[in-house]
């Protein structure tokens, strides 16, 4: 019997062409000119219209915040174009655990459903400084404790490929994201695993047929921090219970002491 390409086997990508190319391809794009932090906007906030009500991956959007940036990064469009990392108007999602200056920060628990941080985390400034630009927050477990990406504030995240099955985690949003074309990249950090990446090379993008990037330290710290009015949750003992209601078998729970 004759077997199938997987490549054959494939989808057609359904979203606006820029939404279907590669970081580094968008990238390109932009240091010629022949895209505008704009026309990505426009593409990447249709795309979020269209998938977003059966993927629930990027529940927070900050269109507004994302157009004035982009007025910015236009402005400057050489301004750093030849450096290494210049994004230049790529839109980027920040998972919800790491703050976004004025932008809506959960963590994925009702306990910080309504927190809206003063300040941007180090790697979101980073990003920033090289021109890319946030449009949205992607969803998480509850305080990233969890392979499977769920919580009370915004719900389950989809599997892109078939909504009835998990997505992973805990960067599931960010790998469903990717995978539906509505950011070119996604930043992303586990403070129980002490790793930053632009996307995470782990369950979640297994199961979304993605992949990550995760840096490499040959010694000091990785800078991040989270704003003074948040970082009491992460000593707050008790013990959380979760389950996922889609996926019984992730039942389990975090202790904190």
């Amino acid at each position: 019997m004759d077997q199938k390409n997987p490549a054959d086997m494939t989808p057609d990508f359904t979203g606006p062409e820029l939404c279907r190319l590669e970081a580094h391809e968008v990238v390109a794009l932009l240091k010629k000119g022949e895209v505008s932090p704009r026309e990505l906007l426009d593409a990447a906030f249709a795309r979020i219209a269209e998938v977003e009500p059966v993927v629930n991956a990027m529940p927070t959007l900050c269109e507004e915040r994302a157009r004035a940036a982009a007025k910015k990064v236009a402005a400057n469009r050489d301004g750093n174009g030849s450096e290494p990392g210049w994004l230049g108007g790529l839109p980027i999602g920040i998972k919800d655990l790491m703050p976004v200056k004025g932008v809506r920060t959960t963590f994925g628990t009702i306990a910080y459903k309504d927190f809206t941080p003063a300040e941007s985390d180090p790697l979101v400034e980073k990003l920033e400084a090289r021109g890319g630009i946030v449009v949205g927050k992607t969803n998480t477990p509850e305080m990233g404790a969890g392979a499977n990406t769920f919580n009370a504030v915004f719900g389950t995240t989809r599997n892109p490929w078939n909504p009835a099955l998990t997505c992973g985690g805990s960067s599931g949003g960010s790998a469903v994201a990717l995978a539906c074309g509505t950011a070119t990249l996604d930043a992303t950090f586990t403070p129980y695993s002490g790793t930053g990446a632009l996307t995470r090379s782990s369950s979640q993008q297994v199961k979304c047929s993605g992949g990550g990037f995760n840096p490499g330290f040959t010694g000091g710290t990785f800078p991040y921090a989270y704003p003074s009015e948040v970082t009491a949750i992460f000593a707050t003992p008790g013990t959380y219970h979760y389950t996922d209601p889609y996926v019984p078998e992730s039942a389990g729970t975090l202790v904190v002491q």
